[in-house]
């Protein structure tokens, strides 16, 4: 839908009124026919955002809109010079690429939307990014929701509790996508988090917690070559991994965590015929927890550091090397480990 900006809808002049008050723009109980969702456009806030009409005025809160349905592209590429306010867009369809790379927010907000597709290459955001209850857009067996978030940098935490990821079914692509980030709070994938494709956090630096509490992960192929989650030279205040499902090689080599892993109660990692759990030139600052863990590959702890104990009382490590079953090689391999 084109945007004119001489021609603003009530449903934008709205937004406008709201977001000068300081107040939420709610459109939650404003559905039309067949619960359809009031219609703002991308092109409007990307104006309102930039500040580029002086009698739209931003107070502290910033954008916050509830229920909408976002119409066209939103692109905030390169918007950084004094940083834009804060963006809010919770329980939003907003079925069209969102583009935040190397932009400045003061947060950022899609808690329970639906969407497709959010790139924020090298983006700087001074607060938190919340992702919460994220779902894709498109219908039932054509789901597909996937975060370009290379080089972010994000001075709060990041917020996926409950969200749903997922690549399409015949690609390649990567699910969640956190290459070289910088993240001075904690990275929540927990609860019923749900990814279908690779969690990527290769090189990156999250000066809290990295947990994935009961979260499901799948990404396992037939070759065994399928990463789950990659996090390789990457560094954590700590790694909680407990009550997890994992299918596909899950990756920490020549990670740092400054205090424990957990991968205890139950937690479940799926590779089988290769490695299912990699920890290879890992530096563990503190304990391992793995009493109960269930490994369906290989355990991989050569030449890592643990500063306290490794606990795998209880667990449960098969490493099958043929399809049928009967040939085993070896369960873990802790050469040179200190």
């Amino acid at each position: 839908m084109a945007f004119d900006a001489n021609d603003l809808s009530p449903h934008e002049h709205f937004v406008v009124e709201r977001t000068n008050a300081g107040e939420i723009a709610d459109f939650s109980t404003m559905g039309g026919p067949g619960g359809a969702k009031p219609i703002v456009r991308a092109g409007f806030l990307r104006k309102l955002l930039l500040r580029l009409d002086p009698s739209w005025s931003i107070r502290t809160p910033g954008v916050r809109i509830k229920g909408a349905r976002v119409e066209g592209v939103l692109d905030l590429t390169d918007c950084s010079g004094e940083g834009l306010p804060a963006l809010s867009l919770v329980e939003c369809e907003i079925p069209d690429l969102v583009d935040l790379s190397h932009a400045r927010l003061a947060r950022v907000s899609f808690d329970g939307s639906r969407m497709s597709r959010l790139v924020a290459i090298e983006a700087e955001i001074e607060g938190e990014l919340n992702l919460c209850n994220v779902a894709p857009f498109e219908t039932p067996g054509r789901e597909t929701l996937t975060a370009k978030l290379r080089g972010m940098r994000v001075d709060g935490d990041v917020l996926a509790r409950d969200a749903k990821f997922a690549r399409a079914a015949d690609s390649d692509d990567d699910a969640l996508m956190l290459q070289g980030a910088e993240i001075r709070g904690n990275l929540l994938l927990d609860g019923s988090f749900d990814a279908l494709g690779c969690i990527w956090l290769m090189n990156a630096n999250i000066e809290g917690g990295f947990a994935c509490e009961g979260a499901t992960i799948l990404n396992r192929s037939e070759d065994t070559s399928g990463q789950a989650i990659n996090a390789d030279g990457a560094q954590f205040g700590s790694v909680l991994l407990r009550k997890v499902k994992i299918e596909g090689e899950v990756r920490f080599c020549g990670a740092r965590i400054a205090r424990d892993l957990d991968i205890s109660d139950g937690a479940s990692f799926r590779n089988e015929l290769g490695a299912a759990l990699m920890l290879s030139n890992a530096e563990i600052g503190g304990q391992v927890f793995g009493d109960t863990v269930k490994i369906a590959g290989m355990l991989w702890l050569q030449n890592t550091s643990i500063a306290r104990n490794l606990d795998l009382r209880g667990a449960e490590v098969v490493h099958r090397t043929s399809l049928s079953g009967n040939t085993y090689g070896r369960a873990i391999d802790a050469t040179s480990i200190t």
